[in-house]
Order: structure tokens, then sequence, then C-alpha cells
């Protein structure tokens, strides 16, 4: 604990998936241009300075026009009796005018991150919770607690964002993760994840009892002199039961000290898939539009079940271009010009990605917040919104 908040600051870790890239990763345009700039998170820069403009439309490896590419697709959606759209790494028009396909063709809707989506809010709609933003978090709380993230994955811009002392941080930052780390600044604890969960389930009864354990106490008295405070979790796919007791733990407390949550959920602008399935069907996440409406069915809605019975998948990353993808019979991709293995894919169409060559609009991922991104270079890439305008 004797480095100085500095060096912690410029020792961040390289991995390309930062925990608070969905909040403020698109900030960085505002970077790019200034001399001396002390962002030390590379994901953005890297993914333009890498960019490819010389991408083009394929049908089954073979390289076509963009005007074939799209009467291929046509032609493969109209012979298709089931059609599955996965993915959604894209922004909000895009998402909006594949949602009108979705519905009108009958289709099933996932995000890449459906998993997480689905845990979070199964737990959330079993235990409820008050969900704060970021300028809440920012001016009212006095006490964060990070779970599931190192505090060496947080990047420099949420903490000039967040404009606390290093002082106030070091005072009101708790971090509780499954994983140990070495020479950590801030309050730790490292628990497995069975023991995270034994860890909530206790110190709520500490709290509600006021008896003390020692090895509990640093956290408890925190917590309970705190008068703002506020968990940021980061929840992963395989994490429905910590993420049970997380929301059981804040509506328990609340009855003594009421807990805040400041969700990420996640990177692929899936809070404004979130926000636009929420406002189209009432439903978060894995729906299936049918002859009676759209019916929300998140755990049979998976690419595993939905590649045995369903004939045609429509993979839509403008943002991701290493997705995990699940091959289907038929396939089609729509999104990132660097996908590596556009050959696998009956139509691959190379499109503008927003941020970079194009502008749109995502959600940030408190679900707040609408962030507008700008292009900053030129392409002869279509925008994947008007590629569903043509399928329609």
């Amino acid at each position: 604990m004797t480095q100085s908040f500095h060096m912690l600051n410029t020792k961040r870790n390289n991995s390309k998936k930062c925990n608070f890239c969905s909040t403020f990763c698109f900030d960085f345009q505002k970077e790019l241009n200034k001399k001396n700039s002390t962002n030390n998170c590379l994901e953005y820069i890297d993914r333009v300075q890498n960019y490819s403009l010389n991408s083009r439309p394929m049908i089954k490896g073979k390289v076509v026009t963009i005007e074939k590419a799209i009467k291929e697709c046509r032609k493969i959606v109209k012979s298709s009796e089931d059609i599955h759209l996965e993915g959604f790494s894209c922004d909000q028009k895009t998402i909006q005018n594949a949602l009108r396909f979705a519905e009108q063709k009958k289709c099933s809707i996932n995000h890449m991150h459906g998993k997480k989506i689905n845990n979070f809010f199964s737990s959330f709609q079993r235990y409820g919770g008050s969900i704060v933003s970021f300028n809440e978090l920012k001016n009212r709380s006095d006490f964060l607690i990070f779970i599931n993230i190192h505090e060496k994955s947080i990047c420099d811009l949420f903490l000039r964002k967040l404009e606390w002392s290093n002082q106030k941080m070091k005072k009101s930052f708790f971090f509780l993760n499954k994983s140990r780390i070495e020479n950590f600044f801030f309050n730790n604890l490292f628990l497995s994840e069975k023991k995270l969960v034994n860890f909530l389930n206790l110190t709520k009864k500490s709290l509600m009892s006021e008896k003390r354990n020692n090895k509990d106490e640093p956290f408890i008295n925190l917590l309970s002199k705190s008068k703002y405070p506020v968990i940021i979790y980061n929840l992963e796919e395989d994490d429905q039961i910590l993420t049970n007791s997380l929301l059981d733990f804040i509506k328990f407390t609340s009855k003594k000290k009421r807990v805040r949550l400041f969700n990420l959920f996640g990177p692929d602008n899936s809070a404004g898939f979130v926000n636009s399935c929420i406002t189209k069907t009432g439903f978060p996440n894995g729906i299936n539009f049918s002859d009676i409406g759209a019916e929300y069915e998140p755990h049979n809605i998976d690419v595993s079940k939905m590649s045995k019975y369903k004939d045609l998948q429509i993979y839509i990353s403008s943002f991701e271009s290493s997705p995990k993808i699940k091959y289907f019979k038929k396939n089609v991709f729509i999104g990132n010009p660097n996908l590596k293995d556009k050959f696998f894919f009956d139509v691959y169409i190379p499109t503008t990605t927003p941020g970079i060559d194009s502008e749109g609009l995502v959600v940030r991922s408190d679900g707040i917040k609408i962030i507008k991104l700008k292009k900053i270079i030129e392409s002869q890439y279509i925008e994947a919104s008007k590629i569903f305008l043509n399928l329609i």
C-alpha cells in the first residue's frame, strides 16, 4: 500500500475490455486531437489507427459489389423459415431498424451480452433496487463499493470525471473481488464467489443487528457511517447467484441503510439495446416476435438453442470486431470491416462504425444519457441502418 496514487494511475491494466468503456469510451474522441493527453486507455485510439478501409462485401468468401450482397441477403431472408438476429453491437438507428425488421419478419432477437442482461433483470425484477446515474454517484456518494472490478482496471477518464480528491478516493473506495492483485492502493477484500456471497449475507445480518465481526469491521464501519453508499457491479455471465445475493443485500439493508446501484450494462451499447427493446415491447432482451406480438423468452432465446431449429442468423456488430459467433445453417454478418472470419458467412457486408467513419447515437451504460458519436474519417462503407431498410 506504499505506491503513490499517481503511480497507480499510470499502471492500468492493458486489457482491451475496460469495465467503464460503456460509460466513457466515446468521450475519447475529444482526447484524440489534444496535445499531451493524459488518457491512458488506448482501446479507442487503437481501433481508429487499425481501422480497415479496404474491406469488401462477400458472398461465401467471394468479393462482390454491395448491390449484389444486399440482393443475395434479400434472397436468403425470403427463403428462410425462421430467422434469429444476434449481436446488436451498434448505434440506436441500426437497433431500431433491425427491430422493425424483426417484428415484420417474426424473428427472435438477442444481444451479444444477452446472458448478462438476462441475469441482471431476472434478479432486479425479483428484488428491485435503486439505480443511480453517474452524476448522482459523482455528486452525492461518499462510499463506492466496487464488485468484480480490480482497482488497476479503472480507467483514468472515470477518475477524472469523478473529480474526487485522492484523499477522498482513498477513504471512500472499497473493492470486493474474487481474484487477488498485488500492491493494491485502496481497501480490498479478496474472496471466492461462494465466500463473497457469504460475506454479503453476514454483512447484512451484522449491519442489521449491529454485532460486529473483527474481520468484517472495516467494511461495515465504512458502510454504516456513509450517507450515500453506491455499489458499482461488473456483472459477469455466470454470476446469477452473486447477482441475486447482491440485490437481496441491497433490498434487505435498505431498511436501515439505503444502498444504491450503479449498473455497468456492459460494452457494445447494451444499454441502448435494452432501452430500445423496452420502448418497443416492454421487455429488455430475449424477445421473440410472433403473430400474437412480442413474447419475452429470455431463457429460451439463446444461440445454442436457436441454432438447432432456426435456419438463418443475421449477426450485427459494428463496434466489436471479434465477436463470439455460434454459426447457424445460414449466416449473414453486417458490421465491422475488421472482422477476421468474414469468409465463413453466406453474406458478409462491411458497414461504417459510428464514432469512426459515421455519426451515430449510443446510450451511456447508466441508461441516462444519449452520447452522440462523431465521424472522424472518411470511408466507402454503407451505414448498417440502411441495410435493414433495404431488407424490410
